[in-house]
């Protein structure tokens, strides 16, 4: 009987350990590894960057980004795009200064881009587009003139079928323009060509406003 009652006893605690351990979270050969950021300036952690405030991320990707457009993050669409991918690359923007300066090694390869053009009651009446970039990283655009142009509502696939787009020109003060993708925004003053990397396929939309 003494037996039997420890038996017992010992299935008991056994069955409660296994719960207390499922109840805790006891990891499972399913858990899901650390996803990472790539920008031109190296790899984050996203558990790394959930314990910034909205100010240190901004300030952290604004320095990873090398771009000296001011930079806004859409933290939500972030997560998000870290908790769907192993890997998700910083979308970025820089003038050819930036571009000289940094690598974007990490990007190159992930910019085939569709730039479109939301123009604002005061911005430009056209946005001056660039379809490839060079000959080197401080060129800006490889035609000094600009291959195309776009008035609002169009975009670079719509009107000339670009599987790639790299850039446009940034108008002089005191116009200026916000580019935009899912999940950076960039803003940009003075007479310029701003490359546009980081997304594979994507749209940048850009903004135009004057005043």
């Amino acid at each position: 009987m003494v037996r039997n009652v420890r038996r017992i006893g010992a299935a008991l605690l056994a069955s409660a350990v296994s719960l207390a351990l499922l109840a805790a979270g006891a990891p499972t050969a399913e858990a899901k590894s650390d996803s990472v950021l790539i920008t031109p300036k190296g790899q984050l952690r996203h558990s790394d960057l959930k314990k910034m405030s909205d100010k240190q991320l901004r300030d952290t990707l604004q320095v990873m980004s090398g771009s000296g457009g001011h930079l806004e993050i859409n933290r939500k669409a972030l997560d998000a795009a870290l908790e769907a991918n192993s890997s998700y690359v910083l979308p970025v923007t820089t003038n050819g200064a930036d571009a000289a300066a940094n690598s974007v090694s990490a990007i190159a390869s992930l910019n085939d881009a569709v730039i479109a053009y939301n123009r604002t009651a005061s911005g430009l009446s056209y946005l001056t587009v660039c379809r490839g970039w060079g000959p080197t990283a401080n060129s800006g655009c490889a035609n000094a003139y600009g291959d195309g142009w776009l008035y609002g509502g169009q975009n670079t696939w719509a009107k000339y079928a670009w599987p790639d787009s790299d850039g446009y020109r940034n108008p002089a003060d005191p116009c200026y323009t916000k580019v935009s993708s899912p999940i950076s925004t960039y803003t940009w003053h003075g007479d310029q060509w701003i490359k546009v990397s980081g997304l594979n396929g994507g749209t940048w939309l850009v903004m135009g406003t004057c005043g």
